[in-house]
């Protein structure tokens, strides 16, 4: 059989996600949602719903629930051959969707996972990578135990040898993974030197990476943003995009998004929407991510078609249920310029 190189390469890990149905306490919950998802996977499916070739790589365990999620990427047109399946279990995270003031809660159940267990050498990158355009990670990965942050930095390594291959990151930092005796600022600088395109926000930034935040964190002027993406860029060489997501949290189901990138030299802002009601917040920033990868790869020198490109995927994302975004591109340039008026499509 022909082997099919895809030119976007993501890794990471894929979880199942539970969860109550939207207002419901755990107190109160008689059934579960089912979904599937995690950073880079999402981020794969999300590219693959815009027609990019997408191959999502990762360790699921060898059993139905693995290949259900297996079945489910292929789904989505996401090439899933270079998945890793084990005996172990699949990590598993519980979702209670916050409304109004109240905010939503996540609770990880992923300790020796399946991914969590990858042992670094099971992979063969190069062959993984043949043909890729694009490798995509996020700080997630390494956060998860000390072998997945050796296998993260084997696929970084791997990724940085291709001639040619672009390598973004998205920051991604998450409070309740890092627990296994390191932080992220002894990994992520190691890693981020070797990536071209880089997202996050300053606190991410000055907590991920050891960058100061520019007159304290949060603040939104040109000068700032720009100077912020300045300071990435200039401890990491490499790196030529810097995007920043500018989120107003007004409640859980009411947010304001824009954002902010700095790339090639040439800084872009974006429209900023209003999104209310929030359908489902969980995988906004990973549809962001993939905009912006669309964006960079289809309009290299257009930064503002870039990441209004981007944020406009990431709102449609906040109304569909699930951690994927399965925006078209025909329905991300429908909102763009309609400016997320919602008009009835006939």
């Amino acid at each position: 059989m022909k082997m099919i190189h895809s030119e976007i390469i993501t890794f990471g890990e894929i979880m199942m996600r539970l969860s109550v149905a939207s207002g419901q306490r755990w107190s109160q919950a008689t059934e579960l949602g089912i979904h599937f998802g995690g950073g880079e996977a999402n981020v794969a499916v999300g590219l693959s719903s815009m027609g990019e070739s997408t191959k999502f790589v990762s360790a699921l365990p060898n059993n139905p629930i693995g290949q259900s999620c297996i079945g489910k990427l292929r789904q989505y047109g996401v090439d899933t051959t270079s998945i890793v399946t084990t005996d172990n279990r699949m990590g598993v995270y519980y979702l209670e969707q916050g409304v109004g003031q109240r905010p939503s809660e996540v609770v990880y159940d992923r300790a020796n996972s399946a991914f969590a267990e990858l042992e670094p050498g099971t992979i063969d990158w190069k062959g993984v990578l043949k043909g890729a355009t694009w490798f995509h990670w996020s700080g997630i990965s390494p956060g998860v135990s000390e072998k997945a942050a050796l296998v993260t930095k084997e696929a970084v390594v791997a990724a940085s040898e291709v001639p040619g291959l672009t390598i973004s990151v998205d920051l991604n930092y998450r409070a309740k993974l890092w627990k296994y005796g390191v932080d992220p600022i002894d990994v992520m600088p190691e890693l981020v030197q070797h990536c071209d395109v880089l997202v996050g926000n300053e606190g991410h930034n000055n907590y991920m990476l050891g960058i100061d935040p520019v007159n304290g964190l949060g603040k939104t002027a040109e000068a700032d943003l720009k100077e912020a993406c300045l300071r990435v860029s200039s401890k990491f060489p490499r790196i030529k995009t810097v995007a920043l997501a500018l989120r107003e949290n007004h409640s859980a189901s009411h947010n304001s998004l824009g954002a902010y990138v700095l790339s090639n030299g040439k800084a872009a802002r974006s429209t900023t929407f209003d999104i209310q009601p929030i359908v489902d917040r969980i995988g906004g920033g990973d549809a962001f991510m993939a905009g912006l990868i669309y964006g960079l790869r289809q309009w290299p020198s257009d930064q503002q078609r870039i990441i209004n490109f981007a944020v406009g995927t990431s709102v449609l994302k906040h109304a569909q249920e699930g951690d994927f975004s399965l925006s078209s591109l025909k329905e991300i340039e429908q909102l763009i310029q309609s400016n997320g008026t919602g008009h009835v499509s006939r």
